[in-house]
């Protein structure tokens, strides 16, 4: 797939998880990334959203802003935003998925009201990588209620990956914050993580009996491929969030792992 389709069919996650700023901006500019004309209409936005919509623009129709980008958001704590536009998407540095980023949205008012925000839960995060040291000059800024510091906090983890969702939840509990890492967690699925005697498969239908799983969580329907799962003692939808399960599966012939593929990936 081609850089620019990667684009086009990816935008609004990378609108919602890349975050521009004026080091970004800078860096782009020393790069040879931007013109001045283009500096100077992206710093005219102002808004986030469309400052990403003006560079993604860019980057479709031109591929050096496109390699530029990709370069500097490796070398400034964006990762996941580098790993996604080049098709690289082995966690843990991705994109947060779309469940996790819906209920951080919906669940950030009580978020805010239950953190304790403090010097040590925020230097957990940044030891942890789960926000970048840009968010943390944010969020340490004087005057700042705390309040504003939490919805900083987690606006800034929202843009992230699953990585940073992950040592959220961590860090919380490092400060004794049980309460609002359970809440973080409520609802959650457990992770399902797949190994087979054909590793390149691992990644797909790991990710593709999470999707199941969520689904049949949300129907409440039987006799797919989990029913027998279950029936041998694991339960994979009763299983606590925040506690992953591995599976081990051998295939004696390429026609069992053929057969399972097919299985995993159609849900029944």
């Amino acid at each position: 797939m081609s850089y620019s389709r990667v684009i086009e069919e990816k935008l609004d996650i990378l609108l919602r998880c890349t975050n521009i700023n004026v080091k970004i901006i800078a860096c782009l500019q020393a790069s040879n990334g931007l013109n001045e004309d283009q500096v100077s209409e992206i710093e005219t936005a102002k808004a986030l959203r469309k400052q990403c919509q003006l560079l993604y623009g860019w980057m479709k129709s031109c591929y050096r802003v496109y390699n530029c980008f990709v370069n500097v958001m490796e070398d400034n704590e964006q990762l996941h935003v580098a790993n996604f536009l080049k098709g690289n998407n082995d966690e843990p540095h991705v994109p947060m998925s779309n469940s996790r980023y819906e209920r951080l949205i919906r669940i950030k008012p009580k978020l805010m009201d239950s953190i304790h925000y403090s010097q040590m839960f925020v230097s957990s995060l940044e030891t942890k990588k789960a926000i970048s040291m840009t968010d943390c000059q944010d969020v340490r800024i004087d005057m700042l209620t705390n309040y504003k510091r939490n919805y900083i906090l987690i606006n800034a983890i929202q843009r992230r990956s699953n990585h940073s969702f992950v040592s959220f939840g961590e860090a919380l509990r490092e400060t004794h914050q049980d309460h609002a890492a359970d809440y973080l967690y409520e609802g959650e699925v457990v992770a399902v993580h797949v190994n087979t005697n054909h590793p390149v498969l691992d990644t797909p239908l790991s990710q593709s009996l999470n999707e199941n799983i969520v689904k049949e969580c949300a129907a409440a329907t039987k006799g797919n491929v989990f029913e027998k799962l279950n029936g041998i003692n694991c339960h994979l939808i009763s299983s606590k969030p925040g506690k992953s399960i591995v599976i081990f599966l051998y295939c004696k012939t390429t026609d069992d792992m053929a057969m399972f593929v097919k299985a995993s990936t159609q849900g029944s």
